[in-house]
This record gives C-alpha cells, sequence and structure tokens, in this order.
C-alpha cells in the first residue's frame, strides 16, 4: 500500500487559507481535474516573493540548494533545485539574464582585456540585503 502524498515532513494537514483555496481553484480551472498526487507537483505553489529570494540566495550561495531551502520554510533542497533548474533558470533566460553569471545576455562581451567599468555595467543590479521574517498571521 502507497503512502498518501501529504504524509511528508512538515507538511501542513490543517485547514487551508484562503490563499491556498484560490491557488487550487485557479490551477484547477486552468488545467481542469486530474490526480491529486500530482497535483502539488504540477501547480509549483512558489510565490514570487519565493522565486526573488532563491535567485538572491543563488548568486550569494550558488547550487548550495539545502542552504538555499534552509531560507525558504517548508521547502526541501530538493524542490529548490527543480524549481530552479525548471522555471527561473528559463525565466532569467527569457528576459535575456544568464542564469549562472547574472550577466546580460544582450550586451557584447568583450574581445581582448575586459574593462572592469564596463563589465561592471553588464551586470545584473542584485540588493543582496537579505532579511529573514517569520511569516505573516494568518486569519
Amino acid at each position: 500500500m502507497r503512502k498518501p502524498c501529504c504524509e511528508k515532513k512538515e507538511t501542513n494537514k490543517g485547514a487551508w487559507s484562503k490563499v491556498e483555496d484560490q491557488k487550487l481553484t485557479d490551477y484547477v480551472l486552468q488545467h481542469g481535474e486530474g490526480c491529486w498526487r500530482s497535483l502539488p507537483q504540477a501547480a509549483g505553489n512558489f510565490g514570487e516573493d519565493e522565486e526573488d529570494l532563491i535567485i538572491k540566495l543563488h548568486a550569494l550561495l550558488g547550487n548550495r540548494w539545502t542552504l538555499i531551502a534552509g531560507r525558504l520554510p517548508g521547502r526541501t533542497d530538493k524542490e529548490v533545485k527543480n524549481h530552479w533548474n525548471i522555471h527561473i533558470k528559463r525565466k532569467l533566460l527569457l528576459m535575456g539574464i544568464d542564469p549562472n553569471s547574472r550577466r546580460s545576455l544582450l550586451s557584447p562581451t568583450p574581445t581582448c582585456n575586459p574593462n572592469p567599468a564596463t563589465a561592471a555595467t553588464s551586470l545584473l543590479d542584485l540588493n543582496l540585503d537579505l532579511t529573514i521574517a517569520p511569516p505573516p498571521n494568518q486569519s
């Protein structure tokens, strides 16, 4: 007998919040009904704020997924790594940003000795002033 998908460590088994209800409703309206076991993985459930934090932490820590996931409550290193590789890298590429170097893919690359002053202009302006706060109270 296989275990239900909700028997994962740190999974909220209580009542759903209004935000979670809306995410589920939106997902079913967009993708239709299907297999409940695959829903969480297919829906993704990463918010824009989480993606921004992952990008900033990746710029600081590289591929240290365990350290990055440690700053995202309820996320595993595998979830974060998969989300980075499947969604965030593609998103950055579509924005014209190299996900590994965070340099613009649109600016020309120097052919001889690069000038540090001009090289700095091609870097993505990342604010790495990271803060950690408890989640907001849910009513």
